[in-house]
């Protein structure tokens, strides 16, 4: 059994996290790493592991991710997609539907959820490392699917969220140059600057981030047994208290933890629940039944405190 420990909901380093230990694996999204590529990432035969519960191989989670981003550019304001359906929707209410047999219904379908029909046995097709009583192979693969095109597309936004982050810095290390040369200076204390910049960089990042739960639900499939969650995130700490889902750390469970920072560790907090509970959905479902297992997560309590974590005090 492993006791791996994966950082959620961030998938990549985040900036200005440096209290993240090293030890904390970022989860991997089924992709390829990139050359230069920094981000944490789980030891090999682990990530294979994890690799091999996902439904699309690195060569088929990259298409569908550059499809993806295809679609969700054309399909923004202003986009072909968005335009060609709306003459399309104008000549079907003018002259009614003239497309093949099932065709309507199929739209619908991609509307509604995104997914595209193929091939009855490869949608049936389920990875070998999964062993769950039930007879609806077809509707688990595609909850598969839709998880891992949830971690595509988080770890995308994520860095986008760091590349305006870089070039918003560039911009301001270029201002100062230019400052300087006319002989003139920063007006903000150094610390002011630094603080500034964090938190452009915080903000980058959050405001282009999918809610924590979307992510977390999306990782649960394919954590190993054994596998822990570990978050810093202000937000989903605040909920799971709020929930009232938070205790003590147990003393059976410091051995996770125990090559971290002896201040981190002071301050973590333990949760041991039901995944369907973490993720706020009602109960588990026949096409998630990862669902039905108990999920354990350490959280750190926020630096700021609890009223500055972004959800009220009650």
């Amino acid at each position: 059994m492993h006791s791996a420990v994966f950082y959620v909901p961030r998938l990549r380093p985040e900036r200005n996290k440096a209290q993240i230990p090293s030890q904390v694996a970022f989860f991997p999204v089924g992709l390829m790493p990139r050359e230069g590529d920094e981000t944490l990432r789980p030891t090999d035969a682990l990530e294979e592991e994890i690799r091999t519960k996902m439904p699309l191989d690195p060569a088929q989670a990259r298409a569908t991710l550059e499809e993806m981003l295809r679609m969700g550019e054309e399909y923004a304001a202003g986009g072909l997609l968005r335009q060609l359906a709306a003459q399309q929707v104008a000549v079907g209410q003018e002259h009614g539907w003239s497309g093949k047999p099932g065709e309507r219904a199929a739209l619908e379908r991609f509307a509604a959820t995104g997914a595209i029909e193929g091939p009855a046995e490869q949608e049936t097709m389920l990875p070998r490392v999964f062993d769950w009583d039930t007879g609806d192979a077809k509707a688990i693969r595609q909850a598969l699917v839709d998880c891992q095109k949830t971690l595509l597309l988080a770890y995308t936004l994520e860095e986008r969220a760091e590349e305006l982050a870089d070039l918003e810095r560039r911009c301001g290390d270029m201002e100062l140059a230019l400052r300087a040369s006319l002989g003139e200076g920063d007006p903000r204390p150094a610390a002011a600057r630094e603080s500034s910049l964090a938190d452009g960089n915080e903000a980058a990042a959050s405001s282009v981030a999918l809610p924590w739960r979307f992510v977390v639900d999306a990782v649960l499939p394919f954590l190993p047994e054994g596998g822990v969650l570990f978050t810093m995130d202000p937000d989903m700490t605040a909920d799971m208290r709020a929930a009232g889902i938070l205790q003590p750390l147990p003393e059976d469970k410091v051995l996770l933890c125990a090559q971290w920072p002896e201040d981190l560790i002071a301050g973590l907090l333990f949760a041991s629940i039901p995944a369907w509970r973490l993720v706020g959905r009602k109960g588990p479902l026949s096409e998630r039944p990862w669902l039905k297992s108990q999920v354990e997560i350490l959280a750190a309590r926020p630096a700021c405190g609890w009223s500055g974590s972004g959800k009220s005090e009650k």
